[in-house]
């Protein structure tokens, strides 16, 4: 066998080598990026579910308060009714014994009686009356045909 031929079977290892090692450095590279990419998508992964919880949470807590408001409101709206109730019925209890001190006082005679003695009677009855609305909040004239509270 001739030196030419050992030279040229040495270049072919040489070449093969190379490519081996080559070929194995790529591999590696190729490993060290596909891993890399893999822990990347896992990290994103991660960051998304933990931004999803977070979410979760968050929107759970807004449920609650949203829960909590409801609620409050639906009770403010229990006692306002309540109140209105309790008006409707003090107003009306209102009416009835003014109609009863109207029937009482303006009858034709006993206005003739009053007048004779007690001048500012009426004045004063009116002048209660008017306060007792204004403090309930009712602002209206009775319901007797010619009969007004207010001084007009």
């Amino acid at each position: 066998m001739g030196v030419a031929y050992r030279a040229k079977q040495a270049e072919k290892l040489f070449e093969a080598r190379c490519r081996k090692l080559m070929h194995n450095e790529e591999m590696r590279l190729h490993r060290l990026y596909t891993e890399v990419l893999h822990r990347e998508r896992l990290r994103e992964r991660k960051e998304r579910h933990l931004m999803h919880n977070d979410d979760m949470y968050m929107q759970r807590i807004l449920d609650e308060r949203e829960k909590l408001r409801l609620r409050t409101m639906e009770k403010t709206h229990r006692v306002e009714m309540a109140v209105e109730d309790v008006r409707s019925h003090q107003w009306r209890s209102l009416e009835a014994q003014a109609t009863i001190m109207a029937l009482a006082i303006w009858s034709a005679r006993e206005l003739k009686a009053l007048a004779a003695h007690v001048q500012h009677f009426p004045n004063m009855l009116r002048v209660n009356i008017v306060l007792m609305s204004s403090i309930m909040g009712q602002k209206r004239d009775p319901p007797w045909k010619g009969v007004r509270w207010t001084l007009s």
